[in-house]
């Protein structure tokens, strides 16, 4: 619902019909100059939009974002800071050694660095299957993501958005 809405506020003869998949089931709108990625987590929802728009939608109780360039495509991950996670086992094989130290023990750092791999992830088409491909401190060329802390009445969110320049 949240994609089609956002969708047909940016592009008025937008139908779901638009949408075709591409690499490993990436969505992207077909004859139209623009890529998107949705993602959620415990209540929050971050979508992120690439094109030239002249105007951006607005809805209740959200968190507007933007970036000055107009990227080629995009991913974009959001999760929640009070999701239940133990972290310390599962971060050794996705993380690099530079990441796994950054975290050390903080659960804060794990969801910032792990919403950067997977928003990195959605946009090279791969989802969440190769997180390791992926070290957020050693950035591939023409590679840019971006993180933000957003907080609603009831939770707080990491939110990155990955795209190519």
């Amino acid at each position: 619902f949240l994609r089609d809405t956002v969708l047909k506020s940016l592009f008025p003869d937008y139908s779901p019909e638009d949408i075709t998949t591409i690499k490993e089931g990436k969505p992207i709108l077909r004859e139209i100059s623009a890529c998107f990625s949705l993602s959620h987590s415990k209540g929050g929802v971050a979508f992120a939009v690439g094109g030239e728009f002249s105007s951006l939608p607005t809805f209740d109780n959200t968190f507007l974002w933007t970036i000055d360039e107009a990227p080629k495509e995009i991913g974009v991950d959001i999760e929640s800071v009070s999701r239940e996670i133990n972290f310390g086992k599962i971060m050794k094989d996705i993380f690099s050694p530079s990441e796994c130290n950054y975290v050390g023990k903080s659960k804060e750092r794990f969801i910032e660095i792990f919403t950067k791999k997977e928003s990195l992830c959605k946009l090279d088409g791969n989802g969440i299957r190769n997180l390791k491909k992926y070290d957020v401190f050693n950035m591939l060329d023409g590679f840019t993501v971006s993180t933000q802390q957003a907080s609603s009445l009831t939770d707080t969110y990491y939110i990155s958005v990955s795209y190519k320049k």
